[in-house]
């Protein structure tokens, strides 16, 4: 019995003589212009098994999170659960933030910066809902065999040309979209990174097409404008080249952001759309790399 007492003794003795490490991470979440409180927020240990912490954001948009644990060496994350620009689809967007391993111990907090939950981050997002797929049904109508009439086909065709020609000419609109933004490092601003704004096309042949870049400037502040032509709504994507935090590594970072087509305007910006302060301490599963650009 003394050998059983004595093990817990000497096992709540390591835990309380211990060191511990404490993290912590705040930021300010919005959604367009209005801040967006009650939103869940959480603090991973490496993977969703480990929750650590979790909060909600205040009236204000702001959220802070903190976590004191032995383990040292893990890779945290803040989870952000919210139903900004979602519509009526079921379950919530839920978005993944990589914080930077060294903030763990540290005496400063990571600071998410501010972020406008409409921007969507590309592999960056999950989603778990159920859908229902059901099979057409086709039927077979059996059709009587007729002579043709070559004239009234090459008149049928020739008439549908014309009208594909023109409508097709008509269709290509003008369509552009207007996005600005403020980067960070560490807290401070980052200058000089590189943005790019694009309209990606998904068909064969075409390739995309470059709307706007620019450079930020000393406040790490950037606006990027620009249009094209096509037939469908343009799907614009907004590139950011960067640097921060990225040791002597070959290339750059390069984080990818997905602007919803509400902000499509034609020809003349009526809407801009914000992604906030965003820090690009910041990891992003998935996140690639770009050696020309």
């Amino acid at each position: 019995m003394r050998s059983i007492y004595y093990l817990v003794f000497s096992t709540s003795l390591i835990f309380l003589t211990a060191e511990t490490h404490v993290l912590t991470v705040k930021g300010h979440l919005q959604c367009a212009e209005y801040p967006a409180s009650a939103v869940t927020v959480k603090l991973w240990k490496n993977s969703e098994k480990s929750i650590i912490d979790d909060t909600h954001s205040d009236k204000q948009g702001n959220f802070q999170l903190s976590a004191d644990t032995i383990e040292k060496d893990y890779t945290p994350y803040i989870v952000v659960y919210h139903d900004c620009d979602d519509g009526v689809k079921p379950g919530q967007r839920k978005l993944k933030f990589q914080i930077p391993k060294y903030y763990i111990g540290s005496e400063s907090a990571f600071d998410l910066g501010s972020f406008n939950l409409e921007t969507r981050v590309k592999h960056n997002e999950e989603r778990q809902k159920h859908v229902d797929r059901r099979r057409r049904e086709f039927v077979v109508v059996e059709r009587k065999k007729t002579t043709p009439n070559v004239f009234e086909m090459h008149y049928c065709y020739y008439a549908l040309l014309i009208a594909i020609t023109i409508g097709h000419s008509l269709a290509f609109r003008l369509q552009g979209v207007a996005v600005k933004g403020k980067l960070t490092c560490g807290g401070k601003p980052w200058k000089n990174a590189k943005v790019k704004l694009y309209d990606i096309d998904t068909n064969p042949g075409d390739s995309d097409d470059l709307l706007d870049e620019k450079y930020t400037d000393k406040n790490g502040e950037f606006r990027v404008d620009g249009t094209t032509r096509e037939m469908t709504p343009i799907d614009p994507v907004l590139y950011i080249y960067h640097d921060c935090e990225d040791s002597i590594k070959p290339c750059q970072k390069r984080i990818t952001l997905t602007i919803p087509k509400k902000f499509i305007h034609f020809g003349q910006a009526t809407a801009w759309m914000d992604i906030g302060t965003l820090s690009l301490e910041t990891g992003f599963p998935e996140q690639d790399r770009s050696c020309y650009h």
